[in-house]
């Protein structure tokens, strides 16, 4: 609903208390001045657009106490002066209205376009991970974007079928899911292996991501997360 016909629909006679100040200026001894329009920015994060949205809407809160302030006040004056000043100050508070809602819609506008920038952005870093996951993945070092400390085990079974092996190295050991182990013989990688699953203070199980053309994976085969050279 327009906000003109929403505040004036739901204030309705209490309008005529902006009158009173339109007509002579002042009733009882006070005039009435309109809340003042907040000068929060609407750039920014979507925090600062939230909140800048919210002190427009207490703009109009604030309006709407003044004008019921004034009512009983307003009801005094003679009719003719009450119609007047109704009419002057009805064009007044449209105008006051008018920008309110013009810095509502632009703060809505920009909360809108941060959403869109998050996405893209959102996107973009998808495809980054996916690029360098096709990169470690290429290599048959470990750790290769993210090295890891530096953590050996032993291979202690192998499932070739399933492309899973399981190490002898877990919590105790600090390994986490994803981290990366090669299989090391005469000091070069011949395959390498992603962890997917902790097993227990001295087990993890994993995935087999790559082996050397004519190489196998063996159980008591050295693997280790940081090579030396």
């Amino acid at each position: 609903m327009h906000l003109n016909g929403l505040l004036l629909g739901r204030l309705g006679f209490a309008a005529l208390t902006l009158a009173a100040g339109a007509a002579g200026g002042a009733v009882a001894g006070r005039s009435f001045q309109p809340a003042p329009i907040s000068a929060t920015p609407v750039g920014g994060g979507t925090g600062e657009a939230a909140a800048a949205v919210q002190s427009l809407r207490g703009d109009l809160e604030a309006t709407k106490r003044q004008l019921d302030e004034a009512r009983l006040e307003v009801s005094r004056l003679p009719r003719e002066e009450r119609v007047a000043a109704l009419e002057r100050e009805i064009r007044a508070q449209q105008a006051f209205i008018a920008t309110l809602e013009e810095k509502l819609r632009t703060a809505q506008a920009s909360s809108d376009d941060l959403g869109r920038k998050l996405s893209v952005a959102l996107e973009q870093l998808a495809e980054w991970r996916r690029v360098v996951q096709a990169i470690q993945d290429d290599s048959l070092r470990p750790n290769i974007i993210f090295p890891k400390p530096k953590v050996d085990a032993e291979v202690q079974h192998v499932d070739a079928a399933r492309n899973i092996v399981i190490l002898g190295a877990g919590q105790d050991d600090g390994v986490e899911v994803d981290w990366e182990f090669a299989i090391v013989r005469a000091g070069e990688p011949v395959a390498k292996l992603r962890v997917e699953r902790i097993l227990g203070p001295k087990g993890c199980g994993t995935r087999i991501v790559k082996v050397k053309q004519g190489e196998s994976i063996r159980v008591n085969d050295r693997a280790t997360t940081k090579l030396v050279n």
